[in-house]
């Protein structure tokens, strides 16, 4: 966040074929090193992902000090991204042939690589439509142009350019990756993805399982909301008056919680965050969209996990002239917030709060915060802001 949070734009590729040595090979040395300097990344916005990709031994920067975050990256580079991020002991070969070991590992696994036969392909910049392609195979399925985007979009692998409309044109299959955003690509796969990459089927996967991602906006077409009744409204809520600067839908009133987390029963906290704030339960998490429940963005969701409680993704968090309901969401986010910081969750939504409003918020960002006996790490992503949020008297890691 640097100096605010912000919601960021879409988004390394490693080496060109004749300076291997610098980047993947098996050098590892930058990859050890406890201080990651780039030149060119202080004030990039993939800079946490790329030193990210550096400590994983995922990519290396070049001998001069610089990254080149906004460099293309080719099939071949690409590809050996993927192929370590799930296989670490798959090394690069020698000389003119060292991505030969990630082509012979694709093969084997049916991946769609190109340039396993020209050399040519190999060393071009690859296309956001063919990354898609090699990343879905990994997940076990079978898909290409256009429902391979669907497959990233829909499972969070990727996020379009205007989260407010999650398209196919948002993705812009057609234009070509970067260095930072493979970066960032991997590090969505391991996260959201599956723990091992799986072989793609030898037949076409079954599009009608994809989520249902339009290729443009129409924007003379308006989302009607399917806004969860959570409770009938009393006197005193059909009155309510907004408490913060955001005005949501005339009408709408916010719900509140009632609850407190559970460290230890998570069915428990989906299903309070379902029932008293309408959000959509998940078997592990929950998500929330300010404008209906059956659309495919999510303004922020919910994941639980074995090394923290609950981990929050804003992609969203206030609204437009064009986009009233999604200034529901800083009023949703404070109760989920009280849910698990019943006694400081307001200081909490005003470091959100401020950053979004495009104050100083540096000194909490990346760093071990202590709430009512849980601590909790602030970090930006490339499709908005990350609150990690761990169990009573347990370290984050």
């Amino acid at each position: 966040m640097k100096k605010q949070l912000s919601i960021l734009s879409l988004s390394i590729a490693i080496l060109s074929t004749q300076s291997a040595c610098m980047m993947l090979g098996s050098h590892r040395a930058q990859a050890e090193s406890s201080v990651i300097m780039f030149s060119d990344i202080q004030s990039h916005w993939g800079k946490d992902t790329i030193e990210w990709a550096i400590r994983q031994g995922i990519a290396n920067g070049y001998e001069d000090g610089s990254f080149k975050p906004n460099e293309n990256v080719s099939e071949s580079e690409f590809l050996a991204m993927l192929v370590r991020a799930y296989n670490p002991d798959i090394k690069s070969g020698q000389g003119n042939e060292w991505d030969r070991p990630y082509y012979e590992y694709a093969i084997v696994n049916n991946y769609p690589v190109m340039g396993a036969s020209d050399p040519q392909i190999r060393s071009a910049g690859i296309s956001r439509t063919r990354v898609a392609e090699l990343i879905s195979s990994t997940q076990g399925v079978n898909y290409s142009n256009n429902d391979a985007i669907r497959y990233m979009l829909g499972n969070s692998l990727a996020s379009g350019s205007d989260p407010h409309h999650v398209t196919i044109s948002g993705y812009n299959g057609s234009g070509l990756l970067t260095r930072a955003e493979a970066a960032q690509f991997i590090k969505n796969l391991l996260e959201h993805g599956n723990k091992s990459a799986q072989p793609r089927p030898k037949k076409a996967s079954d599009s009608s399982k994809l989520a249902n991602i339009p290729e443009v906006t129409a924007p003379d077409i308006a989302e009607q909301p399917t806004e969860v009744v959570v409770e009938q409204q009393t006197k005193e809520e059909s009155n309510w008056v907004p408490d913060l600067p955001y005005q949501p839908p005339a009408g709408w009133v916010p719900p509140l919680i009632k609850s407190t987390a559970s460290d230890s029963d998570q069915k428990a906290n989906w299903k309070a965050l379902d029932e008293e704030l309408g959000l959509v339960a998940l078997s592990n998490g929950a998500w929330y969209n300010s404008r209906a429940k059956t659309t495919v963005l999510k303004s922020f969701s919910i994941l639980g996990g074995d090394r923290f409680l609950a981990q929050i993704d804003f992609r969203v968090w206030k609204g437009t002239e064009y986009t009233p309901e999604d200034y529901k969401v800083p009023y949703i986010a404070r109760e989920v917030f009280k849910f698990y910081f019943p006694e400081s969750y307001q200081t909490l939504f005003k470091i959100m709060d401020d950053g979004y409003s495009g104050k100083d918020v540096s000194e909490y960002i990346g760093k071990i915060l202590s709430y009512d006996g849980r601590q909790v790490k602030i970090i930006e992503t490339d499709s908005g802001v990350r609150v990690v949020i761990g169990r009573k008297g347990v370290d984050l890691p």
